[in-house]
């Protein structure tokens, strides 16, 4: 079983196509790692959160290789991943919401806090039973099997690249793209969507470029990727916990539990707008730049490459 961390070891004069292969094996079995994890032992929440970050990072690395993929095994492989992580995505959010309420200690009356509890703890059990159906599907469908036989059809394959040229055209295009996001009127809520989907996908980009670059591109430009990245994700758990209490309050009968609700809904309401002002305050001019030397320390930023970027993703 290849290495279960979420660093890709490699050299940048290395052909692509092995590097790929690697890449691809160590995804995959960080996939099927934790997918038994997260249908039988659901007391562990951190096995659903890997299962769904695990299927991301095995969807970018995808993306990233894509030419190197035979096309219709890697539809397939693709289909299935996305399967993966929308049976976890109810699951993990309804953890993350209920993490976060068991931390609101006086914040939140404790009568209010036991009964969304207890609501959430019901519609946590509804939400595994997609976790339990997509393991007995991927068993049927021997995802393992067809995983391995993907990453050995593309180990062979060479395009005449070497992994550090590709690895340095694609940073320039994912950098460029991220730092446009970033450059938005990021009070617009979809704009400040965009720019965490950026984040993510640059994020899981230098996991696997790292061996094309400098040990600094890991100890120092990756830790800034990373926290920026949590302050956005941090903003992004209120949008989704807001989206799941007006669903709930329009489907649920019961006053007591409405009200629950209702009371929840005002604090998220409340911390998202805290939470967003607060971090558009942080994010100054100063930082984008800071940030925008940071990644001209490796690659070459400039506009084309966002426009480049943009087409490959689209």
């Amino acid at each position: 079983m290849a290495r279960l961390g979420k660093w890709v070891e490699s050299q940048a004069d290395e052909p692509v196509g092995r590097v790929a292969a690697r890449a691809l094996a160590a995804r995959f079995d960080r996939v099927w790692h934790f997918m038994p994890l997260a249908a039988e032992k659901p007391a562990d929440v951190e096995n659903v959160h890997q299962l769904r970050v695990s299927t991301r990072r095995a969807a970018a690395a995808m993306d990233i290789f894509n030419d190197w993929l035979p096309k219709r095994r890697a539809a397939q492989m693709r289909k299935r991943l996305k399967q993966i992580r929308n049976a976890a995505g109810q699951a993990r959010d309804l953890d993350v919401l209920d993490e976060r309420i068991g931390k609101l200690a006086g914040e939140l009356p404790a009568t209010c806090a036991e009964i969304i509890r207890g609501f959430l703890r019901e519609r946590r059990e509804e939400a595994q039973l997609p976790i339990r159906r997509a393991y007995e599907k991927l068993v049927r469908k021997r995802f393992v099997h067809k995983s391995m036989r993907l990453t050995q059809r593309v180990h062979g394959v060479s395009h005449g690249e070497q992994f550090g040229s590709m690895a340095e055209t694609q940073m320039a295009e994912l950098a460029a793209a991220f730092l446009h996001a970033g450059n938005q009127e990021l009070a617009d809520a979809h704009a400040l969507h965009a720019f965490r989907i950026e984040g993510k996908r640059i994020r899981y980009a230098m996991e696997i470029f790292v061996g094309a670059f400098p040990e600094e591109f890991r100890q120092e430009l990756y830790p800034l990727v990373a926290s920026l990245q949590e302050k956005l994700g941090d903003i992004n758990d209120h949008v989704t916990a807001e989206a799941y209490l007006a669903e709930w309050r329009q489907v649920y009968a019961g006053q007591t539990v409405v009200e629950a609700l209702e009371a929840l809904g005002r604090f998220e309401s409340g911390r998202l707008e805290v939470d967003r002002r607060e971090f558009l305050a942080w994010w100054t001019p100063e930082r984008r730049a800071h940030l925008r030397r940071a990644f001209s320390r490796f690659v070459e930023i400039d506009e084309h490459a966002a426009d480049l970027h943009r087409d490959r993703a689209g």
